[in-house]
């Protein structure tokens, strides 16, 4: 099974998680792991 690996640890990425969530979410493949998901809270 394959899937994609994003770090919110990653400032970039956190920051486009957190400007723009559902544009975030809809852009994932459909198989992925989010880590460190707390510090967008």
């Amino acid at each position: 099974m394959e899937y994609s690996y994003l770090s919110l640890d990653d400032e970039v990425v956190r920051s486009g998680a957190k400007a723009d969530p559902i544009g975030f979410v809809q852009d994932l493949l459909t198989r992925i792991m989010l880590d460190e998901v707390q510090h967008i809270a």
